[in-house]
Protein backbone atom coordinates (compact mmCIF):
# COMPACT_ATOMS: atom_id res chain seq x y z
CA UNK A 1 0.00 0.00 0.00
CA UNK A 2 1.32 3.25 -0.95
CA UNK A 3 2.53 5.96 1.77
CA UNK A 4 0.39 8.94 0.80
CA UNK A 5 2.56 10.93 3.54
CA UNK A 6 5.75 10.37 1.25
CA UNK A 7 6.09 12.23 -1.88
CA UNK A 8 5.01 9.55 -5.14
CA UNK A 9 8.70 9.51 -6.68
CA UNK A 10 11.74 10.06 -4.62
CA UNK A 11 13.86 8.21 -6.88
CA UNK A 12 16.14 10.44 -8.57
CA UNK A 13 16.34 10.10 -13.13
CA UNK A 14 19.19 8.46 -12.89
CA UNK A 15 18.02 5.75 -10.43
CA UNK A 16 14.83 5.61 -12.53
CA UNK A 17 16.46 5.28 -15.76
CA UNK A 18 18.58 2.27 -14.64
CA UNK A 19 15.92 0.34 -12.98
CA UNK A 20 14.08 0.14 -16.45
CA UNK A 21 17.81 -0.70 -17.70
CA UNK A 22 17.34 -3.82 -15.17
CA UNK A 23 13.67 -4.39 -16.42
CA UNK A 24 14.52 -4.78 -19.41
CA UNK A 25 17.76 -6.76 -19.04
CA UNK A 26 15.69 -9.32 -16.79
CA UNK A 27 12.74 -9.26 -19.23
CA UNK A 28 15.08 -10.48 -21.97
CA UNK A 29 17.39 -12.62 -19.64
CA UNK A 30 14.36 -14.01 -18.05
CA UNK A 31 12.59 -15.39 -20.95
CA UNK A 32 13.68 -19.11 -21.34
CA UNK A 33 12.46 -18.72 -25.02
CA UNK A 34 14.52 -15.61 -25.65
CA UNK A 35 18.14 -16.32 -26.74
CA UNK A 36 21.16 -14.17 -26.08
CA UNK A 37 21.00 -14.16 -30.03
CA UNK A 38 17.38 -12.42 -29.64
CA UNK A 39 18.70 -9.69 -27.26
CA UNK A 40 21.80 -9.00 -28.77
CA UNK A 41 19.21 -8.89 -32.43
CA UNK A 42 17.16 -6.61 -30.70
CA UNK A 43 19.68 -4.04 -29.24
CA UNK A 44 21.10 -3.80 -32.59
CA UNK A 45 17.73 -2.91 -34.25
CA UNK A 46 17.13 -0.82 -31.97
CA UNK A 47 20.37 1.20 -32.40
CA UNK A 48 20.03 0.94 -36.21
CA UNK A 49 16.12 2.70 -35.59
CA UNK A 50 17.81 5.74 -32.97
CA UNK A 51 20.63 6.03 -35.41
CA UNK A 52 17.73 6.57 -38.66
CA UNK A 53 15.64 8.82 -36.75
CA UNK A 54 18.40 11.08 -36.01
CA UNK A 55 19.59 11.08 -39.01
CA UNK A 56 16.19 12.01 -40.58
CA UNK A 57 16.52 14.89 -37.94
CA UNK A 58 19.47 16.35 -39.38
CA UNK A 59 18.81 15.97 -42.67
CA UNK A 60 15.65 18.24 -41.93
CA UNK A 61 16.85 20.48 -39.67
CA UNK A 62 20.00 21.72 -42.16
CA UNK A 63 17.35 21.74 -44.84
CA UNK A 64 15.81 24.36 -42.52
CA UNK A 65 18.98 25.88 -41.92
CA UNK A 66 19.78 25.93 -45.61
CA UNK A 67 16.56 28.40 -46.57
CA UNK A 68 17.83 31.06 -43.80
CA UNK A 69 18.93 34.13 -45.20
Amino acid sequence: MHDFSRPFNTKSYEEQRKERLLDTLFEYLDDSDVSLGTFLADLKTGIIEMKKYHEDALDKMTTFYDYLP
